[in-house]
């Protein structure tokens, strides 16, 4: 079900405000606060039910699945915090499952764009692909898993994730991926 066009700018207003407070946070303090998450995702609810039914409720109820579900699967690499997690989550609540799916894979190529010119300007980009190969043969030759945990343990480039989610938010709306639609 997709939400259509009439309805739509609703949701596109509480999906940036939701965005745009999660970006002020996540930049002031490092943190997503759960009272934003939770609330963007039951208005999200609510928006979609009010439109749509239950129909509009089972929209929601997916991108609220796959929001999480998969940026559950950063958290777990250490690449995203548990902010993200949730917020990715409300943001489905409020745009459904092929917007939050579109967000997702928008914001991995924006912030590995960001993270690969900040390695470049910072002159670390090739201490971290060494150390990268140095984990993968470990992985390789010894067959554990020990070295690549040590490699993404180490210092590494700790950016605000949502300086990749903003910019892509507007992208996601203005071009989604039409094969998820």
């Amino acid at each position: 079900m997709e939400i259509k066009l009439e309805s739509s700018w609703v949701n596109l207003v509480v999906l940036f405000i939701t965005i745009g407070l999660a970006w002020w946070g996540d930049i002031r303090t490092k943190k997503i606060k759960n009272k934003l998450t939770l609330s963007a995702c039951l208005i999200g609810f609510a928006l979609n039910a009010i439109f749509y039914s239950t129909q509009g409720l089972y929209f929601s109820l997916r991108g609220l699945g796959a929001g999480f579900l998969l940026m559950f699967l950063l958290y777990l690499a250490g690449v995203v915090g548990a902010g993200d997690v949730k917020l990715f989550g409300a943001v489905g609540s409020i745009m459904g499952m092929a917007y939050v799916i579109t967000l997702y894979f928008y914001s991995i190529l924006m912030g590995s764009l960001i993270g690969l010119v900040l390695m470049i300007w910072q002159k670390q980009f090739v201490i971290r692909v060494k150390g990268l190969f140095q984990a993968l043969k470990g992985l390789i030759f010894f067959k554990s898993l020990e070295p690549l945990r040590d490699f993404s343990k180490g210092k590494g480039l700790k950016i605000p994730y949502m300086y990749a989610v903003l910019p892509c938010s507007i992208i996601a709306v203005i071009l989604p991926i039409q094969a998820l639609m």
